[in-house]
């Protein structure tokens, strides 16, 4: 089995002797790839399906579970958009449980915040809105990715956006975070499992939260956080 450090000794003691060890999280070749200049922010706008210029854009490419905290994400957007701040959220995933997907949008609805479920192709080259929610314009708070993005699209889009979001409550490797660090782009993430001892001690841009005992307080964790990351400078954040 493959663990994080502090996994190793509890499998050990668990009567699996020296058949544990840590090797940390395997990544997509696609990753190391660069990026073309005319490709950086190819995403940030897609005329007639959503706009995000002129907002920091915090992308959350995870499974759509209560326990990832997407739903603590929205929250935490709303205080964030109420306090002022130009802030929105891409959340893109393949797989999704969909009573907690519908909690997702109801939420934004009751919220005033817009969403759009968009539908982007394996090549990046096409995009249609499969639910407008309610919103009537281009601008957005929220883009959910219908089906996430496929290996060939990720890296330009990590171009297009300011910071990656990992708002679990519990969390094993967060290989997602590895993906962000190979792009440059900065991640807020909590201060659990696989990312406490894989990343912590080599990302300098990685900025750590404490989970919370409930959703309230991990909002608060959550929202104290992100005010700060998006008040640094934009060289703080790249990697």
């Amino acid at each position: 089995a493959t663990v994080y450090p502090a996994g190793v000794k509890d499998f050990q003691e668990w009567g699996f002797g020296n058949k544990a060890r840590y090797v940390g999280p395997m990544i997509n070749p696609e990753f190391s790839r660069s990026v073309s200049d005319k490709d950086k922010g190819r995403f940030r706008w897609v005329k007639g399906i959503y706009d995000l210029r002129g907002k920091f854009v915090l992308f959350a490419p995870h499974t759509i579970y209560a326990n990832k905290g997407q739903l603590e994400m929205l929250k935490a957007l709303r205080v964030l958009k109420n306090k002022g701040l130009a802030v929105a959220l891409v959340i893109s995933s393949r797989e999704k449980h969909p009573q907690y997907y519908q909690e997702l949008k109801d939420y934004a609805v009751s919220s005033g915040l817009a969403y759009k479920v968009v539908g982007i192709d394996e090549l990046g080259n096409s995009s249609e809105v499969k639910d407008a929610g309610q919103s009537e314009f281009e601008a957005v708070d929220i883009v959910f990715i219908e089906n996430g993005l496929s290996h060939n699209v990720l890296p330009v889009f990590y171009q297009s956006v300011d910071l990656h979001l990992l708002a679990s409550f519990k969390e094993a490797f967060g290989l997602s975070c590895a993906e962000s660090w190979l792009m440059g782009v900065a991640v807020v993430a909590p201060d659990v499992g696989g990312v406490k001892y894989a990343y912590k001690p080599k990302f300098r841009n990685l900025f750590l939260f404490r989970p919370g005992s409930d959703s309230q307080e991990h909002t608060a964790h959550l929202v104290e956080t992100l005010e700060r990351v998006i008040a640094l400078p934009v060289s703080t954040l790249q990697a």
